[in-house]
């Protein structure tokens, strides 16, 4: 069944990015909610996530998301005004909701309907509502109606009232809205904000009318003659919510004769008497103008054109795909800014004294200068917090220790840190992955916990933090540990490893036996696991960006994975060596130190070459044999060594000479080259050449494994 909604695509885009932040805030604070319990600032937060949602489906004509949401606002309002306790079948239904608001999200990017009706949930949080509210009987009024039914959007364009008959009922205010100017929806800021307030009180006239801005026949200033009960902070709150609202006006309006004018109206911060569940928001003490700006702030800035309540902070969407264009763009300037660079150096050496020579050098050193500043620009626009995909983790832990019979406590540390676009959106599964197994493999049952002296909630951290020019990336539990006796047993019984191989394995080279494919230690499978496939993924993934994975483990005390990852795939620093005619990068963040060796040093070890390093044997890797071209095998007098690779695995890669260090753009091998490996892409070099970047961990594992003489995929 085919959709349509009421707006332009260009609206519902805005929809889509918009709607995806507040259910993600949703999703977060309920999660909060359901571990701290309820606190003023959190319900509010909630409660005005689901508001703003909701006036945005009704905005785009969506009544059945539109009416869910309003369903769930009747529910946070009750929790708001102390009316609910917290539960987990409160919980457990408003995330069911949730799971169906993005099912109906999804609907506006298809537009084919999801099949999903949300008249049974609706019903479900009324019955929850009528049976679990003080004043059950109350709760069904025009908010519980309006969920019920439907009707998603207030009937704001009946024709005005008479104002002696409406303002009567409450204070009379004037309300003046002003959007942002570079808002490319001003009519849909504006129809939102009438939807806002038409839950609170009446809408007795509008200018412009709401059929000239549902016609889009509206500037980017609106004017309300308003009347409700609530107070006049509630009201520059709500409104200020809206995206884009850039300055909120509201002035009480007395007319004569009326209770307002007689000095009859409730006091400042004072509920109104026909306050109910759903239906208004209350006028709680506090600061709520302060509040609303800063709620105002923080949702601008994800915004068109949106600007912050003070006008310090000016944000604009921009197409992913124009970013990556100038990522490539400014890629190709680093190339043909380095040739510059290295012509003008040459020039100047040549014409030492010469004016003309001096000044090409100048300027070229300038345009270094302003091709890097451009890059780092570039690169800051192209950074994501990885919070965006940590805050989807809290709920898959729950639900995953919930379906599982176990009680774990999840916790974040480093959401702010910033990663590429590129990576962040790789990311997610291999973290997913490793979640999944920490709760299923990881965290014991309470039960076995207790026995084994541990308290019974389990503990997942995930964090994050940079290192240099790399960025850390930690899943630990206090679990159950790897047990290296176990893991060669099934490796032998998965006919992953004859047995004498594997006990000469040592701990740690057993406990990464994890990481081989259609390797598991479960005994049955399940949605979660024991099919074989997921770390070994995990592995792939990671190395496709560059990266690695380190495992540490204690039986009975738990396991630390850290993933290790470049902060961009686009531009890296390198060491360029030379080998023969032909000339490599080195990644630099896998470079360890670089030596220079007599040949009397390098000895013959177990078949392969090696040399003594500060009393250890550190292998040495022909690195024209390892990539499979075919070299004359003798060695000069003295040979430059690069040691690459981590603080547990290092091998000393043999080269011809060291160029320097460079900043290069990576760019695909293609198809022609085919999979090498070793290589992980090429680069091309100030002067026109062509340089191959070494894949350092592929390198650094085939050594090994051709050492070890094994087959083992570690």
């Amino acid at each position: 069944m085919t959709l349509q909604f009421d707006a332009a695509p260009d609206e519902l885009v805005v929809f889509l990015e918009e709607a995806e932040e507040q259910l993600q805030l949703l999703d977060q604070d309920i999660l909060v909610l359901e571990k701290e319990g309820p606190n003023a600032d959190l319900l509010q937060e909630v409660f005005r996530a689901a508001h703003t949602l909701k006036g945005s489906s009704a905005a785009i004509g969506h009544e059945r998301m539109a009416s869910l949401t309003h369903a769930m606002e009747s529910v946070l309002d009750c929790l708001r005004k102390d009316q609910l306790e917290t539960s987990t079948a409160l919980i457990d239904l408003l995330l069911e909701s949730l799971d169906a608001l993005r099912a109906l999200k999804e609907e506006v990017v298809t537009l084919e309907h999801s099949g999903i009706d949300p008249s049974s949930l609706v019903q479900s949080l009324k019955r929850f509502l009528q049976q679990n509210t003080p004043a059950a009987e109350g709760v069904s009024t025009r908010g519980e109606a309006k969920a019920a039914g439907g009707d998603a959007a207030p009937p704001t364009d009946a024709a005005p009232q008479p104002a002696g008959t409406v303002l009567q009922e409450g204070k009379a205010y004037r309300i003046s809205v002003q959007v942002a100017k570079d808002s490319t929806f001003p009519a849909a800021r504006f129809l939102q904000v009438l939807i806002a307030l038409s839950d609170i009180g009446a809408i007795v006239e509008s200018s412009p009318t709401r059929e000239d801005i549902e016609a889009e026949k509206a500037g980017y200033e609106l004017d309300i003659l308003y009347s409700t009960s609530e107070d006049r902070r509630w009201i520059e709150e709500l409104v200020a919510a809206v995206p884009e609202v850039v300055a909120v006006e509201v002035e009480e309006v007395k007319p004569e004769g009326s209770a307002a004018a007689e000095g009859e109206t409730p006091a400042a911060g004072e509920p109104s008497q026909n306050a109910e569940c759903g239906d208004s928001l209350p006028a709680a003490g506090g600061d709520g103008r302060a509040d609303g700006e800063a709620n105002l702030e923080r949702r601008s800035a994800a915004t068109t054109g949106g600007v912050s309540g003070n006008g310090t902070a000016k944000t604009v969407r921009i197409n992913i795909e124009r970013l990556d264009a100038l990522m490539n763009l400014i890629g190709e300037q680093v190339i043909s800014c380095t040739r510059l660079v290295q012509l003008g150096t040459r020039l100047q050496a040549r014409y030492e004294g010469d004016e003309l020579a001096q000044g090409i050098g100048e300027a070229s050193v300038q345009i270094q200068h302003i091709t890097d500043e451009l890059q780092d620009l570039i690169m800051k626009a192209r950074m994501f917090p990885v919070g965006s995909v940590f805050n989807r983790f809290p709920r898959m832990i729950r639900d995953l220790a919930q379906r599982g019979g176990k009680k774990v406590q999840f916790a974040m540390e480093g959401e702010e840190t910033e990663l590429d676009r590129s990576v962040i959106e790789t990311i997610s599964d291999p973290l997913i992955h490793l979640l999944r197994n920490a709760v299923d493999h990881g965290i014991e049952p309470p039960e076995q916990r207790v026995a084994a002296g541990k308290p019974e909630v389990g503990q997942i951290r995930l964090s994050a933090c940079h290192r240099e020019s790399r960025i850390l990336l930690i899943v630990e539990d206090d679990g159950r540990g790897i047990d290296p006796k176990r893991m060669r047993q099934v490796a032998v019984e998965k006919g992953l490893l004859p047995a004498e191989s594997a006990e000469r394995l040592s701990d740690q080279e057993a406990i990464e036996i994890i990481f081989a494919p259609g390797f598991s230690t479960a005994s049955r499978v399940t949605d979660v696991s024991g099919r074989g496939v997921g770390m070994d993924v995990v592995k792939t993934n990671i190395r496709k960006l560059n990266g690695q994975v380190k495992v540490e483990s204690s039986p009975g005390r738990g396991t630390r994975i850290t993933v290790e990852l470049p902060l961009t795939l686009a531009i890296m620093d390198a060491l360029l060596v030379g080998l023969d005619s032909s000339i490599y990068a080195i990644p630099l963040a896998s470079v360890v130190e670089t030596l220079r060796v007599p040949v009397s040093q390098i000895h013959s070890v177990n078949g392969g070459k090696a040399i003594q390093l500060r009393g250890r044997i550190l292998p040495l890797l022909g690195l024209g044999h390892a990539l499979g071209w075919r070299g004359n095998g003798r060695y000069a007098d003295s040979s430059y060594v690069v040691v690459v690779g981590t603080e547990d695995e290092q091998v000393g890669t043999l080269v011809d000479s060291l160029i320097g260090e460079q900043q290069v753009v990576i760019k695909a091998l293609g198809s022609f080259i085919g999979n090498i490996r070793g290589l992980s892409g090429a680069t091309i070099l100030g002067d026109g050449r062509v340089a191959l970047i070494l894949d350092v961990q592929a390198l650094v594992r085939g050594t090994h494994q051709e050492r070890a003489g094994e087959a083992v995929n570690a």
